[in-house]
């Protein structure tokens, strides 16, 4: 167990990300930006982060081993490690042998931070325009490595419309939100001053250790944002690395690891491959799925007003159908606003039987054009209202695929348990019917592997007794 140690003093100019980051990268990764419950945050001075008190708390490192025997008797397989695979394995581990099955690596804390290159974005997709590579985060902890922290609760009319959740946001997110620790933090020094009276703190998965480095979407070295990698290292769950899973056969998987197809066979198992990725799995398995999708889309707007310490998103507003974040990147202030896409019989997602890609048929409609030009009227109208100059204005409907976020694809064939199977489940975006009118998913996928968790314990239960 290492514990962190001083750093020094940091050079607001290292903060300036964007070399290296393509336009549409920087899109991609923009997306998860939305807005979130209306909660108060105090006012307060944020001191340089060279300047903070250090933690003094443990980084859980180097990860557990995966024992020899775990391979011929788990108990469940757990696909994926992001946000929904993750919070499956933490929550099932505290009582049955739980085997987690990764296609990328561990990333040390201490040596990934800054460095958004390591991210190997490994699903192609093909589009109607093209292929182009989602944000696919290949590491445990998936997507959440590589995300701002946020927490927002979707509305009860939201949650009414995804079977299995109920419409009771206390109910849906109490024991999730203590599980990864969300709070609020004080507003950035550059949000501080402007005239946004409807704009409120935005939940976080951050602790009160942070640093307030700015680098929340690239990974964090002292383990404060509160990513599904730490919750599985902290509480000493094992993860198989390395693993692509091909297709499953009821509960026994099928995988490549180290150039050999392998199997394993368990009592339960639970798909937390992401939007795209459980799609895949389960048609190459037979399973026909993938004929309705879900997206959103996204407007950035830079300012050239400067900010160069706090958390990456820390004050949003939020309406019945869209969002609008202050969003800290590459030394400036974005105004972020997302919407949700328009839904339709040409929406579908389907492996190619020629190139074994995920194919993606998502055209944008007269509507998501409207609805992107009214998103940058927002925006421009918020920047006038807060004195904030615009600059460059990135939307969704430019000239290229930037739609990455999307939901919905498994929605059609699970039950009100998130069941498609006996022994069967699936814990991830892929079953959420909406997007919350534009907020970040993350904590509903997490809030669904909470639900998932407790399926799969009953049935365990019932096969065991």
């Amino acid at each position: 167990m290492r514990h962190s140690t001083k750093r020094p003093p940091l050079d607001p100019d290292s903060f300036r990300l964007g070399r290296g980051l393509s336009r549409r990268g920087f899109l991609c990764l923009s997306a998860l930006a939305g807005s979130g419950m209306a909660l108060s945050s105090p006012a307060a001075t944020i001191a340089p982060p060279g300047l903070l008190p250090e933690p003094g708390r443990a980084i859980h490192w180097p990860p557990p081993v995966v024992p020899k025997d775990l391979w011929y008797e788990p108990d469940v397989v757990v696909i994926g490690s992001g946000a929904g695979g993750g919070v499956v394995a933490r929550v099932l581990a505290r009582k049955w042998r739980v085997l987690v099955l990764e296609m990328g690596p561990w990333f040390d804390p201490a040596t990934y931070t800054h460095k958004p290159h390591i991210f190997s974005n490994l699903l192609a997709v093909e589009t109607t325009s093209g292929v182009f590579r989602p944000m696919m985060v290949s590491g445990v902890g998936g997507t959440t490595l590589h995300y701002q922290g946020e927490a927002h609760r979707f509305a009860p009319a939201d949650l009414a419309r995804i079977p299995g959740l109920g419409s009771n946001p206390d109910a849906v997110y109490g024991e999730v939100e203590k599980l990864v620790g969300v709070r609020t933090h004080p507003p950035n020094p550059a949000s501080r001053g402007l005239d946004l009276p409807d704009f409120v703190a935005c939940p976080l998965a951050i602790d009160d250790s942070c640093h307030y480095c700015l680098h929340c979407m690239y990974g964090c070295d002292i383990d404060a944002k509160r990513s599904t990698d730490v919750l599985l290292r902290e509480a000493g769950v094992p993860v198989a690395t390395g693993c692509a899973v091909h297709s499953t056969d009821g509960t026994v998987v099928n995988f490549f690891r180290e150039g050999k197809r392998l199997k394993v066979k368990a009592r339960a198992v639970v798909l937390s491959g992401g939007t795209l990725g459980t799609p895949a799995i389960l048609q190459r398995s037979g399973v026909a799925c993938g004929d309705w999708l879900q997206g959103t889309l996204g407007v950035q707007a830079e300012t050239t007003r400067e900010s160069h310490t706090g958390v990456d998103i820390d004050r949003s507003l939020f309406e019945k159908d869209y969002s609008v974040a202050l969003h800290h990147h590459d030394g400036h202030v974005w105004l972020l606003a997302t919407g949700e896409r328009e839904t339709g019989p040409d929406h579908r997602a389907k492996v190619s039987r020629t190139t074994g890609y995920l194919q993606i048929d998502a055209p944008l409609t007269d509507r998501d054009r409207a609805t992107c030009k009214r998103l940058r009227e927002i925006c421009r109208g918020i920047a006038a209202q807060a004195g904030l100059k615009l600059g460059k204005i990135y939307s969704a409907d430019d000239p290229f695929p930037t739609d990455s976020i999307m939901t919905g694809t498994t929605s059609r064939i699970v039950d009100s348990s998130f069941r498609i199977a006996p022994g069967v489940f699936v814990a991830d975006g892929s079953v959420l019917t909406n997007q919350g009118g534009g907020r970040s998913a993350s904590l509903t996928i997490q809030a669904v592997a909470m639900r998932v968790a407790a399926h799969v314990n009953a049935e365990l239960e019932r096969s065991h007794g």
